[in-house]
């Protein structure tokens, strides 16, 4: 085993495994050669009701795919001023705002709809990186649900050129609002990812117990702060579009 080889791909993952956490994401069928599984996960904290997370592992001596996909049913508070369907509705690309903050996101200046997400930087050794995800936003007007789609990522560095090309991550997420004829106020969130790429050099020696068990606690957290995103960030980002509609309201 050639030492660069190894180094590369470790660094590879290593990168993968600090990205995913801060990505929502989408889950694929694969084709698993050595190992497939989809399991529930043990039901964590969360301020929203959860389905058990499924999780998705595959691996053979030359690629590796791991994910995992959940549902959550939030109930929010209903605001006199506006109702959550109306948020939603009214303006999809404020959710993204809403879920990562009004200063990591910026419109795409070239394709309407889509949105670049500057993720926290992160350390990598004696590297500092950070992460761009571009996101496209659509509704779909028939449900009233806002669904987010990742057109790709981008690794801002030194020495970093190339390295996102070698990682394929699919990235969905999915909110749809109660109707506002509904006797309660909820928001259901949808997380999917899979993340795929060649098997490390340094990785193949590992038992798969181990591997899937690394793979499982990335996804975990993925699932963590995509909970959050969505049944926190996004009520809190519905009461203070109320408020700000209250306000209007007193002044005129």
């Amino acid at each position: 085993m050639a030492m660069g080889q190894s180094a590369g791909g470790g660094m590879r993952l290593a990168l993968l495994a600090l990205l995913l956490p801060r990505h929502a994401a989408f889950l694929s069928g694969g084709h698993p050669t050595r190992a497939d599984a989809r399991r529930p996960a043990p039901r964590g904290r969360s301020r929203a009701p959860c389905a058990e997370v499924e999780y998705l592992f595959a691996a053979d001596e030359e690629n590796l795919q791991f994910g995992c996909m959940q549902r959550s049913v939030t109930m929010v508070r209903p605001e006199p001023e506006g109702t959550l369907y109306e948020f939603v509705t009214s303006d999809p690309a404020a959710i993204v705002s809403a879920a990562w903050g009004t200063g990591s996101v910026r419109p795409s200046t070239t394709t309407p709809g889509e949105f670049l997400i500057q993720v926290e930087e992160f350390d990598f050794a004696v590297l500092k990186i950070t992460t761009e995800l571009t996101m496209a936003v659509s509704l779909d007007e028939s449900t009233g649900t806002a669904r987010l789609v990742s057109k790709g990522f981008k690794l801002i560095g030194p020495g970093l050129e190339g390295i996102g090309d070698m990682i394929d991550i699919s990235v969905r997420g999915a909110m749809r609002p109660s109707p506002p004829s509904s006797t309660l106020c909820s928001l259901t969130g949808d997380v999917r990812f899979k993340a795929s790429g060649k098997m490390p050099s340094v990785l193949r020696a590992i038992p798969e117990p181990a591997l899937r068990a690394a793979a499982n606690a990335v996804s975990s957290s993925l699932i963590n702060a995509a909970t959050k995103r969505f049944s926190v960030n996004v009520p809190e980002a519905y009461a203070q579009w109320a408020r700000g509609r209250k306000k209007q309201h007193l002044r005129s």
